[in-house]
């Protein structure tokens, strides 16, 4: 199940002060929306009703396909991502990525099984 939060934001521009939803976990493909906008950029992103622009909010996502058993973390700093617990299941054993592009070529590339969590080096798991 995909996970977000409310928060209140500021716009950088005009100072409106507004309450918006983040998303802090995408699970394919329960959230086939969700994950569009993600390959899109355009998921937490914060459009100003007021002055009407709109920036990217930055906090760690963690993308997980229930059906081809993979999730990947992205972080712009890994101190955010939770330590895994000692369990084998893909959920704690997710890669983490500090590049928003990245994230989307794996996540196109374990999801079309170009590359698979089997043939990834073993200090990647």
């Amino acid at each position: 199940m995909s996970k977000s939060i409310i928060i209140d934001f500021t716009c950088p521009i005009c100072n409106n002060s507004e309450k918006m939803i983040l998303f802090t976990s995408v699970t394919a493909p329960k959230s086939q929306n969700l994950k569009e906008k993600l390959l899109n950029n355009e998921l937490n992103m914060f459009n100003c009703t007021t002055c009407k622009s709109s920036c990217k909010i930055e906090v760690p996502i963690l993308y997980h396909d229930i059906n081809k058993q993979f999730a990947i973390w992205y972080s712009m700093n890994k101190s955010f991502v939770p330590a895994p617990p000692l369990n084998r299941h893909y959920l704690f054993n997710a890669k983490v990525v500090n590049d928003l592009q990245i994230l989307k070529m794996e996540i196109l590339l374990l999801e079309n099984q170009i590359l698979t969590i089997e043939n990834k080096p073993k200090d990647e798991l």
